[in-house]
């Protein structure tokens, strides 16, 4: 009685309330923003083990992939009713490729991967600054009075904190050394700036910590709809590894294998799904066993 009560009041309210002028709606698309959000929902999906999470996560993605991506693969900032416009800024740019690494992590699709190295490698081209770190907007975009570089992590991240983190984790995917080295050059290029106030930089503190942690790679070799190709993945993805990335070589693996070419020599043994894991790429034994593969990441007595 009470519920239907209430809802009655609420919905002459309401009526009262459509009277009134509606106050304007801020109905725009951020590349910047949705890519927060999809790299979230990709995350959480892969460690609640939540599919729907996930395929939001890659319907968000396609959305501006199909919207708000140029011919040439640049990202645009904003998209609103049909019409994408103004240039992607570095936030775009690290915050849609820190999302397809969360979306690779999740669904083990190497197209993933292969957009978060295209968007790396516009970091490194179009926002390098001479004195380290990467400017706000890229070298073609309209031209500031003063050409904005970020490092502050407030509400929401800069895009100099997440590229650091980007770069690293991209070299422990794709086993290229190179992006190590990027991170590295970032992460000393702000190193006074962040000394000085270290609580105003949490995401830059996360990238620092991402390099200087020994975490494993993790290449599952198997089909993805094994039943035990499943089981090896659902364990890494629901345990929390901090600095350990995992790979899926499956049998088909040529679009993995020319992104991360280590992958290639290791195929599944004794005919069943095989686990590597490695540390700056060396190997321990491949194992066909989960209990091993723990013991290997110090999971398991």
């Amino acid at each position: 009685e009470v519920s239907s009560r209430r809802e009655a009041i609420r919905l002459k309210l309401f009526a009262a309330r459509s009277k009134r002028i509606r106050p304007l709606l801020d109905d725009k698309v951020l590349a910047d923003w949705n890519g927060l959000m999809i790299a979230a929902l990709a995350a959480a999906g892969a460690v609640l083990q939540e599919p729907d999470y996930v395929e939001a996560a890659v319907k968000a993605m396609g959305f501006i992939e199909e919207n708000m991506t140029t011919e040439d693969g640049r990202l645009l900032h904003r998209y609103r009713a049909g019409d994408a416009a103004i240039s992607g800024t570095l936030d775009d740019h690290a915050f849609v490729a820190w999302a397809c690494l969360e979306l690779y992590s999740a669904t083990f699709q190497p197209q993933y991967l292969e957009r978060a190295l295209s968007l790396a490698r516009q970091i490194t081209e179009r926002f390098n600054a001479p004195e380290g770190g990467y400017y706000m907007t890229a070298d073609d975009a309209p031209e500031l009075l003063v050409r904005p570089m970020e490092v502050y992590d407030g509400a929401v991240p800069s895009g100099n904190s997440v590229a650091a983190q980007l770069f690293i984790r991209l070299s422990r995917l794709t086993g290229d050394p190179g992006w190590e080295e990027a991170g590295a050059r970032l992460l000393t290029a702000f190193a006074g700036t962040v000394t000085r106030s270290p609580s105003s930089f949490t995401r830059f503190l996360q990238a620092v910590d991402h390099a200087h942690r020994p975490g494993f790679e993790v290449v599952i070799a198997g089909e993805r709809d094994s039943p035990e190709s499943r089981q090896f993945l659902r364990t890494l993805q629901t345990r929390y590894l901090p600095g350990t990335v995992v790979l899926l070589r499956e049998k088909d693996h040529g679009a993995l294998t020319a992104l991360a070419p280590f992958v290639k020599n290791q195929p599944p043994v004794n005919g069943g799904t095989t686990a590597y894991v490695c540390r700056n790429l060396a190997c321990k034994r491949p194992t066909n066993d989960l209990s091993q593969m723990l013991r290997h990441l110090g999971e398991a007595p």
